[in-house]
Parts: C-alpha cells; sequence; structure tokens
C-alpha cells in the first residue's frame, strides 16, 4: 500500500491551441500522507497567476465505495496577493455521480468567519454552484503593472495618482466554466474599496458574464447597478449601467481614481460601454453617459474667492496645498457625454455660500487629464445663493488644465484680449458688488447724505479704488500676454483703460456732536467676512 506520495517542482498546464489559452500552476511541492486509519493530509505550495500559494488538507476516506459517502475535509489556505489573510475552513464532500457537493461549508477569513455550499458538474463543461456569506471579505487588489515606455509621461509629485496599468487581464479561461455564484458579505474590501452591506448575484454561460448588484452599502450611501462582461470574442467587452445613492464622493473617488478634490454627497446615474484588455485601454475606449450630482461638500485645495485674487498676480500650478484652502458647495452638477474615453460636459455648474461658476471642458479618462474653462463669480453677501441680486464675475474666463491630480489654472488670455474693455469693467464691478448700492453691510444705502445728490458719494469711490486695484494687478500680471497678442496683430491698438480719476471729494456739513454715526462708518461684521474670504486676512 502506498503510504506517501511526493511532488517535486512539478507543473499542471491548461491549454487550448485554437484559443491559444496557456495557464499554468507551477512550482507545485507537495507531500501527501496516507495513514493506516484512512486519515489523509496534503500539505504544500504553488505558484498560480503570479502569486503565491501554501496549503494544508485534511481528510479521512471512507471505507470503499466512495460515492454517495460524505468525506469531512479541513483546508488551510494562504493566497497573499488573493486574499489579506489565511482561509481555513471545513466542510462534507459527495461524490454523486458527476457532481461533486460540497455542503455545510464554514470557516474563516482573518477575523471574518463565512458559511454556504457549493457543488461542480463534471460531466461536459464543468457547471459551479457557488452561495457564500460572509460576515467579513477582504480581497487584495492586483498590483500595479510598470509601466511600459510607450505610455503617457506623467509629472512626479506626491499627491500625483498613478496612471492606468497597461499590464494584460486575462479573462480568457472563463470560456470554460460556466457557473451560478451568489455572494453576500456584511462587509466588504476590495483593496482600499470599502462596501457594507454587499450582495452579488452572477451567472457565467457561453463566455458570457451577468453580474447583479442592488442595494450596496457603499461610503454613507447606495448603489445599484449591472455589469456584463463577453469574453466569448477576441477582446472582452464591458456593459454596465449604475445609480449611487448618497455615496460620500471623497473616499469613492479616491479609492476607485486617486482623486481627492471633492467631497460632497453625490448622486449618479452612469450607462457606459467599452472593451479592452488592460485598465488603459477600457478607460480609453469608454463611450455613454453620466450624471454626477454633489451637494453639501467641498472643493479641496481650491478656494475660489482667492483664487480670482491670486489669478489677478500670477497662475496656479496645482491644487493649492494646506487642508484650510477649500471652497464650500451647496451643489456640483454636470452631464457628461463619453466617446473614445473623452468625458465632456457644456453645463458644468456649482453654487456655494459665497461663489457660484459655470463650465464647460472635457476630462480625459485614458491619460487622466482635464481641459476645463470655466467663469468663476462672487456673491458678495453672506446670504449667498439665497439672495436675489447676480454675482459679480471675474470677466475672465479660468482656464483648468493638465494632470487631474495637479493641474494648472491660469486666466483664458485669449479671452481677455477678444475684449479688454469689458475685462477691466467687470474688475470694476467687483468693487461695485462689494460697496455699491445694496451691498454688504449696508454701505450702498440708497440715501445720500445732504446736498440732495443722487450719486453713490463713498460706495463709489470705494468701488472704483477696489476695481482699479484689481486692474492694475491684473494689468501687472498679464500685461506681458497683451504686449503679444498686440504683436500677432490682435486687439492692435487695444489695451485696458486707464483708471478714471476719482472725483475730489465734496464738502459736507460735520455731524452735530450728538449725532449718530452714519451707517457708513460702523463696522459691518458681514462684509468684513467676505472681505477675508477675498483678501485672506
Amino acid at each position: 500500500v502506498v503510504q506517501r506520495i511526493t511532488v517535486t517542482d512539478g507543473t499542471v498546464a491548461f491549454s487550448n491551441l485554437r484559443d491559444h489559452v496557456d495557464n499554468r500552476i507551477e512550482g507545485i511541492n507537495a507531500d501527501a500522507l496516507v495513514g493506516a486509519d484512512r486519515k489523509i493530509r496534503v500539505t504544500g505550495g504553488a505558484q498560480a497567476g503570479g502569486h503565491p500559494l501554501k496549503f494544508d488538507i485534511k481528510a479521512t476516506a471512507p471505507a470503499p465505495p466512495l460515492e454517495r459517502q460524505n468525506v469531512p475535509v479541513e483546508l488551510t489556505l494562504e493566497a497573499r496577493g488573493l486574499l489579506q489573510a489565511p482561509l481555513s475552513g471545513k466542510a462534507e464532500v459527495r461524490l454523486n455521480g458527476t457532481v461533486v457537493m460540497i455542503n455545510g461549508l464554514t470557516g474563516v477569513i482573518g477575523d471574518g468567519a463565512f458559511n454556504g455550499w457549493a457543488s461542480v458538474d463534471v460531466a461536459s463543461k464543468p457547471l459551479l454552484k457557488l452561495d457564500l456569506d460572509f460576515q467579513r471579505l477582504d480581497i487584495a487588489a492586483s498590483p500595479a503593472a510598470p509601466q511600459d515606455s510607450q505610455g503617457p509621461s506623467q509629472p512626479s509629485s506626491s499627491s500625483s495618482s498613478q496612471p492606468w496599468s497597461n499590464a494584460t487581464i486575462d479573462l480568457a479561461g472563463l470560456n470554460y466554466v460556466d457557473a451560478q455564484i451568489r455572494l453576500s458579505a456584511a462587509e466588504l474590501n476590495i483593496g482600499t474599496a470599502h462596501f457594507a452591506p454587499a450582495a452579488i448575484d452572477a451567472t457565467l454561460a457561453a463566455g458570457v458574464v451577468k453580474c447583479a448588484i442592488s442595494n450596496l452599502g457603499a461610503y454613507g450611501g447606495q448603489a445599484n447597478g449591472e455589469l456584463d462582461i463577453d469574453i466569448s470574442g477576441g477582446t472582452p467587452s464591458y456593459v454596465m449601467r449604475s445609480d449611487l445613492i448618497g455615496v460620500r464622493a471623497l473616499p469613492l473617488l479616491r479609492s476607485a481614481a486617486g482623486f481627492d478634490k471633492l467631497d460632497g454627497k453625490l448622486q449618479a446615474k452612469i450607462a457606459v460601454r467599452s472593451n479592452g484588455t488592460s485598465q488603459r485601454a477600457i478607460l480609453s475606449n469608454l463611450d455613454g453617459t453620466v450624471f454626477a450630482n454633489f451637494q453639501d461638500g467641498a472643493i479641496r485645495g481650491l478656494n475660489v474667492a482667492q483664487m480670482i485674487r491670486s489669478l489677478t498676480a500670477s497662475p496656479l500650478s496645482g491644487w493649492q496645498e494646506g487642508k484650510e484652502q477649500t471652497t464650500d458647495l451647496t451643489q456640483l452638477s454636470a452631464s457628461f457625454r463619453v466617446e473614445k474615453g473623452q468625458a465632456t460636459t457644456s453645463d458644468l455648474n456649482l453654487v456655494g455660500p459665497l461663489v457660484r461658476m459655470t463650465g464647460a471642458g472635457t476630462v480625459d479618462l485614458g491619460t487622466q487629464m482635464l481641459a476645463f474653462r470655466v467663469e468663476p463669480k462672487l456673491v458678495m453677501t453672506t446670504e449667498g445663493q439665497g439672495r436675489a441680486a447676480d454675482p459679480v464675475g471675474f470677466g475672465i474666463p479660468v482656464a483648468i488644465e493638465g494632470p487631474w491630480a495637479e493641474p494648472r489654472i491660469y486666466p483664458d488670455m485669449a479671452g481677455m484680449l477678444d475684449n479688454p474693455d469689458a475685462a477691466y469693467a467687470r474688475l470694476k464691478d467687483i468693487g461695485k458688488g462689494l460697496f455699491g448700492p445694496g451691498g454688504l453691510g449696508g454701505l450702498g444705502g440708497g440715501g445720500s447724505s445732504g446736498g440732495g445728490s443722487s450719486g453713490g458719494g463713498l460706495s463709489d469711490t470705494l468701488g472704483g479704488k477696489l476695481g482699479e486695484t484689481l486692474g492694475n494687478l491684473l494689468q501687472q500680471g498679464l500685461g506681458q500676454g497683451l504686449n503679444q497678442g498686440a504683436n500677432q496683430g490682435r486687439g492692435q491698438g487695444r489695451g485696458l483703460p486707464a483708471p478714471s480719476p476719482s472725483p475730489a471729494p465734496t464738502d459736507q456739513a460735520a455731524p452735530a456732536p450728538g449725532d449718530p454715526p452714519s451707517q457708513a462708518q460702523q463696522n459691518s461684521q458681514p462684509m468684513n467676512d467676505v472681505l477675508r474670504q477675498l483678501f485672506n486676512r
């Protein structure tokens, strides 16, 4: 009677010459012991798909015949790179004709228990049926493959997200098995992505995977959707439909795309399709539509009010550093049409307590690049978006271009050169918005102090001075671009108009000693709040 079997550096190959399939389990080193009491133990290790495996199997064989008899089996498995913790379990295995039945399956992965059942019918093409419920399931994300020399260059920065991998995603083996799978988990972690709870129903037949996800708990919200993968052809194709409701955007975008500059409650509708054999190919071939609406959140690393002040002096390179640099948003929405990985929108709209912004542009999903043109506006009142008065615009479109981890933000020079007079007038309006009629702090009250004059008085003076200051800053920061535009024949003879001299103050009677100070002389806390937003003081 054979009591020991040893395998040293063995290989098991799964190949199909017609489909050019050749998958291997290599480096098999195993030791099988069979005791006189029919107890069997198999220990060893191997390499599967580049991942190391280590296993320990214990079983007790019944007296012949084996068919229709339960065989108790215990298994311990370590699969680094696939599972984040060792798996140990036990079950009753029974052979019923061509069907291997696995009943009473229980065990733990790390500190999370699971239970369920499985069966495999090997009459012809294997049919796997699996139903498992996990307390907690941790699956390691596939490590990114090194980038080849053909990939687009990315800036080296600690804040830069990693480019998509060009490593081949090999799904050809799914053509040689059919499956009916149901998985549920109180907590599911895939790499850095976290879901709780999770329920997934999937079928695999003739090389087509159909996966349905319902009521998936995702970062404080819910997700529902369907994913179809067709591997029957030469290149896998993908179709995804998904609804996100109340999902917190920051951890979702950070885990999915390495983007950590946007937070808020996200509602989204996604309907896309693609094909490809790598991450980059799939994202570059994406087609479909996406609608996204963020509420009650913030743009991290960018203070739009301070940006308006900064851009009059110099462009911004990358998102502003520091957690204190944020723009609160009440709502940010956009609808995208995606063609060949180019997601284009013409209705970007941001509404916040002190800012509004509209714009249009494109996100290149394959190369992770942005190309947007936006018009930021300031709401010159702490009443924010609830105020009836129109917000005051910067007057010059702002370009946001470059890698989405570190874009360059600068005034659109072409927009300035097209109409510099209007740009300067709009800057002057910023001052009037602050201090003009109906402005903050009551400085723009409708009445005039004596003399029956209908002019703005102090309001016009302060508004004009602020506009003049911003205009001068703009001339200093962008004068070179204007000169270049003039040399090229665009807008010849035009330039920013010289600020009008401020009128000399008229003599006014001094207030009586007992009179209260005028409204314009009082310190206004709402005005101070907005000045801090504008001038960081």
